[in-house]
């Protein structure tokens, strides 16, 4: 070990590190900030560019989300307590050593009480590990296996888009909050579902 990796050791002794040395706060960190430049470089005029910047976060990030296997899930409802829950953060805890489901939603519902229909919350939806997000084929079983929660309806409705069939009449769909509602409009409007009139 060279004398600038010992420092760097000796200046994050005592902190809870991944296998690579990788602070809680810095994966953190990190997270937010591609949140912020994947928002960016989907608003700049990308049509003489390659697509590499975006390549490289997500290959960096898909390196991050395998590390987070070895963060205890606990360590990272601790942190994220400590930092002010964000939508990011609770969806990274769903790739956390024992995370369970309900504690990625109550992240998310720290972070607001209701979804937020923009970018950054389709940016966490897509970032919930798949295993955490609520089952089932159609809007029926989704809502029935999120517990309740608007945010794991959502996210679900945002990272399967296309898949979910919309199986509610459509008044039924129109007593749903807004936010559902939005998401249930591009679910449908994605894979030109048919919503069920029985």
């Amino acid at each position: 070990m060279d004398a600038t990796t010992k420092m760097r050791h000796a200046a994050y002794r005592g902190a809870l590190l991944s296998s690579s040395g990788q602070s809680l706060a810095a994966i953190w960190r990190t997270f937010h900030d591609n949140t912020y430049l994947i928002l960016r470089f989907a608003h700049a005029d990308t049509s003489r560019g390659d697509g590499s910047t975006m390549r490289t976060i997500a290959d960096a990030e898909s390196q991050l989300l395998r590390m987070m296997d070895e963060i205890a899930a606990a360590d990272w409802i601790r942190f994220c307590t400590g930092a002010g829950w964000t939508e990011t953060g609770a969806a990274l805890l769903s790739w956390c050593k024992d995370a369970r489901g309900e504690d990625v939603w109550r992240g998310f519902a720290h972070a607001g009480e209701w979804p937020v229909a923009d970018e950054v919350f389709e940016r966490a939806a897509r970032l919930v590990k798949p295993k955490a997000l609520p089952t089932g084929l159609t809007l029926s079983a989704v809502v029935a296996s999120a517990n309740g929660s608007h945010h794991a309806i959502c996210a679900a409705l945002v990272a399967r888009r296309g898949t979910i069939r919309i199986d509610y009449p459509p008044a039924q769909i129109a007593q749903m909050p807004e936010v559902l509602q939005h998401y249930v409009a591009s679910n449908t409007a994605g894979n030109h579902a048919q919503v069920s009139a029985s």
